[in-house]
């Protein structure tokens, strides 16, 4: 039914299959590459060779899919009886482990022999095989790449691309190399490739000790687990306590800590996508939220995970807004997470066969200790607040003051405090540096995220001291004495002493 061709990714899968199909007829008629707009990055990718060498390139949303599928929308219509299109969707979306239905391989299918045409389902599966089992005899896919090290976390650097048989004639491989081909005259252009599919496209020397390693991988994954089933049954309840417990999650004024997205029904994978917000509904930089996660030896995937399309649904960003972001200076993987106080990204958690109910109580854990404003400190913002009530309407309430003394480290939250010519007085006067002077930051250390820096201002002492207490406590004047060293650093490009 399927061949197996061994790839060093998924995407050198995907990427094999876009270079293998000529997309253009040998009469001139393109042939039309249609995807939908929640794909991975290399989903996308494809469709820029397929534009290269004269595709015509359709992206529509969820809602249009499932119009065209059901002969709602009538763009497909109208094709030539010999118009070749190609239909690529995940089955699970690595952004949010929103699941796509697997029915739509056939409906696709159906649709093009009703318009007399012709066309094949690249179904990227690597997400949803990683804890779900996948029949394909069931499945109308004809192209499906997966990873492996989704699968089983080892071996790493192996995916394959599985091809129906009966879709082996759209291909079209202009490159060779070596064991690929049965015979070749490098004087006359005269070659000849070998019949199978796999040992054909297959170029070079392939990692056969990570294939050796993969029939091992898959007992020994079904000795602790007992099948992909279990797996999938484990993974299911481990993402329903999650999504539970963080929905449980509120400040004070009952305004929710996090927000979560693609949230349809217990179908969705074992992925979620959220983002962490303040009592004042101000976002959390995602950035931020990675380096304290860090501190309690927490792994979040953060910003769009290579899925630029899901990632502007749920954020509701336009394409305009994307290309302001990028003009802003946000690129994919930096930490610029928080673009005039909009997300450019989220905090993405995902969970395998290994995880555990523990895990989560530890996620729930550093987000309490981390982000949630409690009733305590609203009550003891309270007694001191002042409301300001002009003549004609109401402004708002001053709850609350926030004082960084030292760079990086936590805030002071007081009720009151004086201010300086330049400010709330001592605000941002400190900083952490190496022996050479290089500024600390979260970026470069995120140990400082649990540094308490508290100021007496009847002492005029400044006192840094650690959550855990895995440090003595140390104090500092504020004013330099004579013994001090001098030490020059530079902040956002600025000389300082």
């Amino acid at each position: 039914l399927f061949s197996v061709v061994f790839v060093r990714s998924c995407t050198d899968a995907i990427k094999l299959l876009a270079s293998s199909l000529p997309w253009i007829q040998s009469d001139g008629q393109p042939w039309r590459y249609i995807y939908l707009n929640d794909n991975h990055t290399s989903i996308i990718g494809v469709s820029y060779i397929a534009r290269e060498k004269g595709a015509e390139i359709n992206c529509y949303d969820e809602k249009s899919i499932e119009d065209i599928l059901t002969g709602n929308n009538k763009t497909l219509n109208g094709f030539s009886r010999n118009a070749i299109n190609i239909f690529a969707y995940s089955s699970q979306s690595n952004f949010s482990g929103k699941r796509y239905p697997l029915s739509w391989c056939d409906k696709f299918k159906s649709l093009m022999t009703a318009n007399c045409s012709s066309g094949a389902v690249l179904l990227d599966a690597a997400s949803y095989v990683s804890t779900s089992s996948l029949n394909l005899s069931q499945v109308g896919a004809d192209f499906v790449p997966i990873s492996f090290y989704k699968i089983f976390g080892f071996p790493t650097g192996l995916g394959c691309l599985l091809v129906r048989n009966s879709a082996i004639h759209l291909l079209y491989k202009v490159y060779f190399g070596g064991g690929t081909v049965e015979g070749y005259n490098p004087w006359n252009g005269w070659h000849e490739p070998r019949k199978s599919v796999s040992e054909r496209y297959e170029d070079g020397t392939l990692p056969f000790l990570e294939i050796i390693g993969l029939d091992c991988s898959m007992k020994k994954l079904f000795e602790i687990t007992g099948g992909m089933r279990n797996i999938e049954y484990h993974t299911s309840a481990i993402t329903q306590y999650a999504l539970k417990r963080l929905k449980s999650l509120k400040h004070y004024n009952n305004i929710n800590i996090v927000r979560i997205y693609d949230e349809i029904n217990t179908k969705n994978g074992p992925i979620i996508a959220f983002n962490i917000y303040r009592c004042n509904g101000n976002v959390v930089g995602y950035s931020t939220v990675e380096r304290i996660a860090e501190v309690y030896n927490i792994q979040l995937r953060t910003g769009c995970f290579c899925n630029t399309g899901a990632c502007m649904r749920a954020l509701e960003l336009s394409g305009d807004r994307v290309i302001e972001n990028w003009k802003a200076g946000h690129v994919c993987g930096d930490s610029l997470d928080v673009v005039q106080g909009v997300p450019t990204g989220a905090v993405r958690v995902s969970f395998g066969w290994c995880s555990r109910m523990e895990d989560i109580d530890r996620l729930i854990e550093f987000i309490e200790e981390g982000f949630l404003e409690s009733v305590r400190t609203a009550q003891e913002s309270n007694e001191h607040r002042t409301v300001y009530r002009p003549m004609t309407s109401f402004l708002g309430v001053l709850d609350s003051i926030r004082l960084y003394p030292v760079k990086s480290c936590r805030p002071m939250i007081v009720d009151s405090w004086p201010l300086s010519d330049t400010g709330l007085l001592w605000d941002r006067r400190w900083m952490i540096t190496t022996e050479t002077g290089t500024l600390l930051t979260l970026n470069r250390c995120s140990q400082l995220c649990k540094i308490n820096a508290t100021i007496d201002l009847h002492t005029e002492m400044l006192t840094l001291s650690v959550t855990d207490n895995s440090l003595s406590p140390f104090v500092l004047e504020q004013h330099a004495t004579d013994g001090n060293k001098c030490v020059r650093s530079r902040i956002c490009a600025e000389r300082v002493e």
